[in-house]
């Protein structure tokens, strides 16, 4: 999908922290020094060859971006070839919703070498989506309590590796982006 935003305009990791208040930053620092993610997800991002960029889209009032950016800091410090910019969603709900049908945060959009929107990630891991579609709405928070307590790492490592793995080339199989 074609769109005049340019993914590599936004901020840098500090300028996202910057946006939020003492206590949200110190939050979102916190989960950030602890994270512990697992040897398949630091392995796999590593093996990732390839420069691209990330447009990441949260705030740190979002505790589903308190779950998830942790993952893309790791990415991002892992593969210093990468270009991850950060955008708030304020101000970018018209592009989130053009992009990627929907303005739920954590977004986190893949832009190919050739600079072209390749692969999309909102809110929750898509099969986590999937299974709670079938699901009533007490269960659907009970699951979503339990994904900002970190029982879902698993599922989200990879289905962030999932979303870099479809954009670049791999060291482990000569898959095109």
């Amino acid at each position: 999908m074609q769109s005049s935003f340019d993914p590599c305009a936004g901020g840098d990791y500090e300028s996202y922290l910057a946006e939020g208040s003492p206590e949200l930053r110190l939050r979102q620092e916190q989960a950030v020094a602890t994270i512990r993610c697992s040897e398949a997800f630091l392995s796999g991002i590593l093996a990732v060859e390839g420069p691209w960029t990330l447009a990441v889209f949260a705030e740190t009032f979002c505790p589903d971006c308190v779950v998830t950016i942790p993952y893309v800091r790791t990415m991002e410090l892992l593969q210093p070839r990468w270009t991850v910019r950060y955008f708030p969603r304020r101000g970018y709900e018209n592009i989130l919703r053009e992009l990627t049908g929907d303005v739920g945060i954590p977004a986190v959009l893949a832009y190919n070498p050739a600079g072209l929107l390749s692969h999309i990630y909102v809110e929750f891991p898509s099969v986590l989506n999937k299974e709670w579609d079938t699901l009533e709405s007490e269960a659907v928070e009970h699951r979503v309590r339990l994904f900002r307590a970190g029982m879902y790492r698993d599922v989200l490592e990879q289905a962030l590796l999932e979303l870099v793995r479809e954009v670049c080339w791999s060291r482990e199989t000569a898959v095109p982006s």
